[in-house]
């Protein structure tokens, strides 16, 4: 059994040897503009997305990142993992921010786009207000301890991709340009 798991790679031709394709593309990407939902309930699952990510006031999910920096709070917190007191706080927003660059790119929303426009601005002067390119809803310290493997936090590094990430996706579908200057983790000078 393990010799007829191994012997492919074995045969396999040298790294510069070029191997044809057997299997024909089936599927090309295409661009979230292309689509255009018809009546049904793709469509009606879409406008329920674009209610909930409108109904959430950007000051609750711009909190503890403000927090974090120093600067003025305004109105409520989220909760859950996002509450100010959880450490792996600051994911919610990277995975909100990707959720508004997919239905802008889909439907050109511009009251979405306005509203994430905002975020990505707000996030921009957290950054600022931090003073060393760090952007993120919990302390650098976290990296710290994780680093020297003290005290552990829950995830730091995949709250820094989730936000990483929808920056990533509001600035590359989207177009948005008021995206923060430096890199979440590390000052930009240091890359």
């Amino acid at each position: 059994m393990l010799a007829s798991l191994l012997l492919p790679l074995v045969m396999a031709p040298p790294a510069n040897h070029p191997v044809p394709i057997r299997v024909p593309v089936a599927i090309e990407p295409f661009d979230l503009r292309d689509v255009q939902l018809t009546d049904g309930p793709c469509k009606t699952a879409l406008e329920a997305n674009r209610r909930y990510l409108l109904s959430i006031p950007n000051d609750r999910l711009l909190w503890t990142f403000r927090q974090n920096a120093g600067l003025p709070t305004a109105g409520e917190p989220l909760g859950g993992w996002e509450a100010p007191t959880v450490e792996v706080r600051g994911h919610f927003p990277g995975h909100y921010l990707s959720a508004c660059a997919l239905l802008i790119r889909n439907t050109g929303d511009p009251e979405l786009k306005a509203k994430a426009d905002a975020i990505v601005g707000e996030l921009g002067k957290v950054q600022d207000a931090l003073g060393d390119g760090f952007l993120s809803a919990y302390p650098a310290s976290f990296i710290d301890r994780l680093e020297r493997m003290e005290k552990v936090t829950l995830a730091p590094l995949y709250v820094t991709h989730k936000i990483m990430a929808g920056l990533l996706d509001m600035y590359s579908p989207t177009g948005t340009s008021a995206a923060p200057t430096g890199s979440p983790t590390t000052n930009s000078s240091d890359c």
